[in-house]
């Protein structure tokens, strides 16, 4: 929620893999930090109205802290307003995505932040260190290779 998502880096799309034991975890955690987080005016413009949009648009978003703060937990259209635009507000989406293992994951969400969200601004992408290490084997050519290729 950097800046309340008034910056061209912001996150707007978290990807996770669909099957991950931890996926709960991490967003019960997410959720905890949305609400400690101190108060801040969305003041971007139109962001208020982008927020009522998330809202009427996903029944089951969550708001957290003061309000303004949304995380929408399972988006599953990948046509969805929410992916296919940029959001410039307070508003985190999951995604989640197939894998049977940490290699197939990250085939799957390299092909979806290359094929189906817009833009080439930024992304991060965050793994133990112990499946760096499996995943640079094998898969990892065609990950390493799709993962670079930026504007095509």
């Amino acid at each position: 929620m950097n800046n309340s998502g008034h910056n061209c880096i912001a996150s707007q799309i978290l990807v996770l893999p669909q099957e991950w034991d931890g996926t709960e975890r991490l967003l019960d955690e997410i959720r905890r930090v949305l609400r400690a987080l101190p108060p801040r005016t969305d003041y971007y413009s139109g962001a208020g109205q982008r927020l009522s949009a998330v809202l009427a648009a996903h029944p089951k978003a969550e708001t957290h802290g003061d309000g303004c703060r949304i995380l929408v937990p399972d988006i599953t259209d990948h046509d969805d307003a929410m992916i296919t635009g940029e959001a410039f507000d307070s508003a985190l989406d999951v995604v989640r995505l197939p894998g049977d293992t940490p290699a197939e994951f990250l085939g799957h969400a390299v092909e979806f932040a290359n094929d189906t969200l817009p833009g080439t601004l930024g992304a991060t992408l965050i793994a133990h260190p112990r499946m760096e290490k499996t995943t640079r084997t094998g898969d990892a050519g065609t990950l390493d290779a799709r993962a670079i290729e930026g504007d095509r």
